[in-house]
């Protein structure tokens, strides 16, 4: 049993109610918690038919369901997660510090940057990015595996960081002389979960530059302009694309593209054709520096670990990751183009690749 180490229960708090039902079937004692209790019934219905769609399918037998069901409490509060052996939070403003002083000598594993006494984790989908060292380390991982987390260790938002190069790479491409249309078809086509202004538009252009910005880039010239304009996304019925109605298709924006044309000459761009291979070798290239950029700061440490964040974000699985392409395509032609980029306004390759460069070696190779 993945707990039994722990020597008592682990409590959860502010966490995804299918986190708690895996926790469960590996017989773990769990205290279940919410910053709002008032939500505390619905969350408890939720792991109720998590374990009863299991026992449908033959993946539960009933008599489980219920010994699991009975290792499950509610914590109204945070005072109730005492006598926790390990506690997996997304602690609200004040609430961290609250947490570890009604749980003394606790494994602490936060949602949030790790801080003294806590490893720290971020979720993009089923992946999460775990920081801490030691033997803390080892036992939130192994929770967290319990969980249904696919774990790597990586320093905090590894995910965001690769997304936030997703999308001002296909802004660039854009600039560069895409439509926008055409840079999210080349996109699904090349297999990407979800293209780039579809969730932009999705997610909303506010919270785009957020995350740009988040990331220590600026928003670039088309999501400022949209932003003043108030084509803030499809909650407004305008962003990249237009809704007619709230669930209507998107539809390229009537004017889009001569403002693109003044955009443009206002930067100093001239325009030119992209082809699809063009387009997608942009993205994956920008969003390989990025990697790069995470391996040589610390923020990642295995490759494979950058190409597991991106297909986390998005990034098409047949494809591998944007550091199995960059070796797949040569380290030095994909430098070459992030030069390339560069000269556009993305970040500049980071030395990490003149090092592999000059020695000839791949990023496979620093996966040990």
């Amino acid at each position: 049993m993945a707990g039994a180490p722990l020597g008592g229960p682990v409590a959860l708090w502010n966490q995804p109610e299918g986190f708690a039902a895996e926790l469960l079937g590996m017989g773990h004692e769990l205290r279940f918690g919410l910053s709002e209790a008032a939500g505390l019934e619905a969350a408890f219905t939720a792991i109720a038919e998590v374990q009863e769609k299991a026992v449908r399918a033959g993946r539960l037998a009933p008599e489980v369901r219920e010994a699991d069901w009975g290792r499950l409490t509610a914590a109204f509060d945070i005072a109730a997660l005492s006598g926790a052996a390990a506690v997996i939070a997304r602690p609200r403003p004040g609430e961290a510090a609250a947490i570890m002083a009604a749980t003394p000598g606790a494994l602490h594993v936060f949602e949030a940057p790790a801080g003294a006494g806590a490893c720290g984790f971020s979720r993009a989908g089923k992946l999460v990015e775990l920081q801490g060292e030691g033997a803390g380390f080892a036992q939130a991982a192994a929770l967290l595996r319990a969980g249904g987390a696919r774990v790597i260790a990586a320093g905090w938002g590894l995910g965001a960081r690769l997304e936030a190069a997703f999308f001002a790479a296909a802004e660039r491409a854009v600039m560069a002389g895409a439509a926008p249309e055409t840079v999210d078809r080349v996109l699904s086509v090349w297999g990407f979960a979800e293209p780039p202004f579809l969730r932009a538009d999705r997610i909303g252009i506010p919270a785009v530059a957020a995350r740009l910005e988040a990331a220590g880039r600026a928003p670039g010239v088309l999501f400022t302009f949209l932003a003043m304009e108030g084509q803030t996304g499809r909650e407004e019925g305008r962003g990249v694309y237009i809704y007619p109605e709230p669930q209507s298709a998107p539809k390229p924006a009537p004017g889009l593209a001569e403002i693109l044309v003044a955009l443009r000459a206002e930067a100093g761009v001239t325009p030119k054709p992209l082809s699809a291979v063009e387009i997608a070798a942009r993205i994956w290239a920008e969003m390989a520096g990025e990697g790069a950029a995470a391996l040589q700061a610390g923020r990642a440490h295995r490759a494979g670990d950058v190409d597991l964040a991106a297909v986390a974000t998005g990034f098409p699985l047949h494809h591998g990751g944007p550091m199995f392409l960059s070796d797949r395509a040569g380290l030095l032609a994909t430098r070459k183009r992030l030069r390339a980029l560069a000269a556009e306004g993305a970040p500049a390759p980071v030395t990490l690749w003149d090092v592999l460069i000059r020695n000839g070696r791949v990023w496979a190779e620093l996966d040990g």
